[in-house]
């Protein structure tokens, strides 16, 4: 692990160009480069600073690791295909270099079997392994892969009583711990509402009505916003097929005949079987706050005691007291080490995303002005609390190259524009056009790029509100051009695609819509989130209303803007988009003309 780790952060630092010294900024160039060339180890802070200063996120890292085998499967797009053969094989060829502890890895390998079973056999899980699984499930907040796969495999086996406690649990999460388990929240719910059990089908519909109206959760549930509206309709026994039809619409076909599947599932009113000796498991003592730093030992430690491991159990390559010591918070594990130990512990680095470790700053200091924005009000916050959290990130990314640094500066303020808060109005000149010099730097910058990592994507999709016209076609040709395929940078374009036709028609650039049409294409897309299917529809719909304005064309405009809707109903999204079919359509023949 240490000379492909090593090698990956060399790679990715050459590619943007960084000097050993200036990736150091602060820290010792001679020590970088012996772990870039696997020679040593360095410490946790200091690797957790080295990925900040050379733009590295923890999606980047997580996605090397994951290409090459050492995470534990995602397995969300079979889950959408009915593929329990591929869930196991995966898991099985994962599982067969024994990355947990023996009693660990027993569990998971139990729950393999019960994928050789159909979605609808009558076949009901031992008591006793039941009351394992109840152990590994009590913690919803620090669900990742192998809990999914957990839930995936046997819950559909499961008895009430440990279907209806998985369940509690995770509708009583609050806050960001909430809204990152909303792929989890289907998961569950889709499986509680195929029991023929009517008080649990309405305790799902009643906590998922409640959960998905959250004001300040609403950007975490719009990816998964058809799948959690669908179970509530089926929970109360009405049809899902303006829902289907909808998503059949915008070639959302994967998702839609998901939820067809269900919809059968539940007509069928499995039985549900019961168990009545199951022990709650949970202890308060074990939860995670929803404030916590990942990447230390006390965390780590409530980790492990959650899946009854011991210290022998994750002490791989270093002495168990060495992991006491880094539980009890007294010194550090090197960084490797801490990787192993995720992994052991069954976390990948992309939960980084979900803690306040400063590994992800950009992504905190976004998440920061959202919640800062929403309770500007209620809190009296003032221009100058914005401007100076604004000031402390610019002074962090200062040594960045300068197209990555104006991007995430710009990206911050681009949070404020789009909250149009009566502190921050839309004529306020922080949200000046960027200058010619400032978009030609992050054209260069992104045109030095072979591969687009997480933070770039992240900035790019905050830029490209402010990219004027004679730079709208290279910048978009500098993305895709640097657009590796599966990887959470590619996710997160296409979950951003149709901002690029809202710039083509604001700034009369007819010729970047066939570019994006050709490029952006619902093959590609994640099966089980609707968003990046909705934003090639919108893609596809804005160009024929911009370009063709017809009666044909403006029912299609029409239904396109029912359809975000019915599929969205709490973001606004179907308003905003309005506004562009009616301000642009036909504008697109003038601007050939002209």
């Amino acid at each position: 692990m240490t000379e492909s780790i090593g090698a990956f952060f060399q790679q990715f630092r050459k590619e943007r160009h960084l000097t050993l010294d200036q990736a150091a900024n602060g820290l010792n160039p001679a020590s970088i480069s012996y772990f870039e060339r696997g020679k040593s180890d360095i410490s946790l802070s200091n690797a957790t600073k080295l990925m900040f200063n050379i733009g590295m996120g923890p999606y980047d890292l997580n996605d090397f690791l994951a290409s090459s085998g050492q995470c534990f499967p995602v397995i969300l797009s079979d889950v959408i295909a009915d593929d329990r053969a591929a869930i196991q094989a995966k898991v099985a060829a994962y599982l067969a270099d024994s990355p947990f502890a023996p009693n660990l890895q027993a569990q998971y390998q139990a729950a393999l079997p019960w994928l050789n079973c159909t979605l609808t056999d009558d076949k009901p899980l031992p008591p006793a392994y039941e009351q394992h699984l109840a152990q590994l499930l009590a913690y919803p907040a620090f669900w990742h892969a192998p809990e999914q796969f957990l839930v995936v495999a046997t819950l559909p086996f499961a008895s009430y009583e440990l279907l209806s406690s998985v369940w509690a649990q995770l509708a009583a999460l609050t806050g960001k711990q909430l809204g990152f388990q909303n792929n989890n929240l289907w998961l569950v719910g889709s499986i509680a509402i195929s029991r023929n059990d009517a008080a649990l089908r309405q305790q799902v519909a009643s906590d998922l009505q409640r959960i998905i109206e959250i004001p300040a959760l609403v950007a975490h549930f719009n990816n998964a916003m058809p799948q959690l509206q669908a179970i509530i309709d089926l929970a109360k026994g009405e049809s899902i097929d303006p829902i289907t039809d909808a998503l059949a619409r915008m070639q959302a076909a994967p998702l839609a005949s998901w939820l067809t599947r269900l919809a059968a599932r539940c007509q069928r009113d499995q039985p549900c079987h019961y168990n009545t000796a199951l022990k709650p498991t949970d202890k308060a003592a074990l939860a995670v706050p929803a404030d916590h730093a990942l990447l230390v030992g006390p965390t780590l430690a409530l980790r492990r005691k959650q899946l009854g491991l011991t210290l022998a159990d994750v002490a791989d390559g270093w002495s168990t007291p060495a992991q006491s010591r880094f539980e009890q918070g007294k010194t550090q594990l090197a960084f490797l080490n801490t990787l192993t130990l995720l992994r052991h512990l069954g976390l990948p680095l992309s939960s980084l995303e979900m803690s306040s470790d400063s590994v992800s700053l950009f992504r905190q200091y976004h998440i920061k002005l959202e919640y800062m924005g929403r309770q500007a009000d209620t809190a009296g916050y003032t221009r100058q609390d914005f401007f100076t959290v604004l000031a402390e990130f610019a002074a962090l990314a200062a040594d960045f190259p300068a197209g990555l640094r104006i991007m995430l500066n710009r990206g911050l303020r681009t949070v404020l524009q789009w909250q149009d808060l009566a502190l921050f109005p839309a004529d306020d000149p922080m949200f000046a056009d960027l200058s010619d010099e400032e978009q030609t730097a992050i054209i260069t910058y992104l045109q030095s790029l072979d591969h687009l990592g997480s933070l770039e994507a992240e900035g790019v999709s905050f830029a490209v509100n402010s990219i004027t016209q004679p730079f709208l076609i290279p910048f978009f040709q500098a993305v895709t051009a640097a657009l590796p395929r599966h990887t959470w940078a590619e996710q997160a374009i296409y979950d951003m695609a149709a901002s690029f036709v809202f710039g083509a028609v604001f700034f009369s650039v007819p010729a970047i819509i066939p570019l994006a049409r050709n490029f952006f294409t619902p093959d590609k897309c994640q099966p089980y989130s609707w968003w990046s299917y909705g934003d090639i529809a919108t893609i596809r719909t804005l160009g024929d209303s911009y370009l063709t304005d017809s009666p044909a064309v403006r029912a299609q405009a029409a239904q396109h803007l029912a359809d975000v809707r019915l599929l969205n109903p709490y973001d606004g999204a179907a308003a905003h988009q309005r506004w562009w079919f009616e301000t642009y359509a036909g504008k697109g023949r003038q601007d050939i003309q002209a």
